[in-house]
């Protein structure tokens, strides 16, 4: 019985019995045809992530981020910071007067009828506000 072709995109090593996709945290090279050791993938830079079997690597989306190349998936942005921009490497300080939980995209303001307490200069969930 002949071996079967490996499949674009993907990798067979000597005697391999199926076709592997890249590892996560790289991805498929774009001059891709069929490669022989995983690698031939790329790594994927830091601002992205790239799952298994990734063809190109995907910016982390605005409330998270990726400060190091290879990563599977981005990191969400810790309460008290934020992270408005795609593709980026670390996340920004709350801007005074707002609060920023987990994951935020951006520093929201207190609700009307409400402020920041003067003992509180970065809040990191809208509960705080009095």
């Amino acid at each position: 019985m002949a071996c079967k072709d490996c499949t674009a995109g993907h990798y067979c090593g000597v005697g391999a019995s199926a076709a592997l996709p890249c590892p996560a945290g790289t991805h498929v090279p774009s001059s891709a045809g069929v490669m022989s050791s995983a690698s031939q993938c790329v790594t994927c830079p830091s601002g992205t992530f790239c799952s298994v079997g990734s063809e190109t690597a995907m910016p982390c989306a605005p409330g998270t981020f990726s400060a190091e190349e290879r990563q599977a998936t981005c990191t969400r942005c810790a309460a008290g910071t934020f992270q408005n921009d795609p593709g980026q490497t670390a996340c920004k300080q709350c801007t005074a007067g707002n609060y920023c939980g987990e994951g935020a995209s951006a520093a929201l303001p207190c609700p009307a009828g409400t402020h920041v307490p003067s003992s509180l200069i970065v809040m990191s969930s809208e509960s705080q506000c009095i």
